[in-house]
């Protein structure tokens, strides 16, 4: 038996694939799948990249997209919220023809998931490291009451910039209807 490779043709970008990319890319798909689906080989897709920077834009895209959802439901997991939860039952009862008929029975219950301080601090400092600054959990303290109030103590020397960029960054890319609250205590 004989196995003959064939060498597979490249196919031609088409600014189609941009929005194609970035969806595929917001869904986690790697560049070796996305070049799958898109029927290029992964030199062919670094070569779009270079070629197309809105190929390479959408990616990106893609990417902020996902990592933004991502740290907005991490800290909504952090900071605890309120939900609906709805069960439903199968009854069996009898019909007015005296025939067993199923007949649904929903429960609804309001639920509160707790606040999780470890989560939120992983959050905070996380998001510190990528603003280059690695010093805020040796700094900074964290809490959270059952009221849902966020308290940090920070001590040693303060850069306003620092809290600007934080807060900033919170403020305008995740929680946009919150509003950012900070004091500065002496100690």
């Amino acid at each position: 038996m004989t196995i003959t490779m064939v060498e597979k043709k490249e196919i031609k970008f088409s600014t189609e694939f941009a929005s194609i990319a970035e969806k595929l890319s917001a869904s986690g798909a790697s560049e070796k799948d996305i070049s799958y689906i898109l029927g290029t080989s992964v030199r062919g897709f670094r070569k779009w990249k270079k070629e197309h920077p809105e190929f390479k834009r959408a990616l990106r895209r893609g990417k902020e997209l996902t990592q933004a959802y991502l740290i907005a439901q991490g800290i909504k997991a952090a900071a605890g919220y309120d939900y609906e939860e709805t069960t439903t039952k199968i009854r069996l009862r009898k019909n007015e023809n005296g025939e067993v008929v199923e007949f649904p029975e929903v429960t609804k219950y309001k639920k509160h998931q707790s606040t999780d301080g470890k989560l939120l601090m992983f959050l905070v400092s996380a998001l510190d490291r990528q603003l280059g600054k690695n010093d805020w959990i040796q700094q900074h303290k964290l809490e959270i009451d059952e009221k849902k109030n966020v308290n940090v103590q920070i001590s040693g020397e303060i850069i306003s910039k620092q809290i600007d960029e934080l807060a900033g960054r919170l403020g305008r890319k995740l929680i946009p209807s919150e509003v950012v609250e900070s004091k500065l205590l002496n100690g």
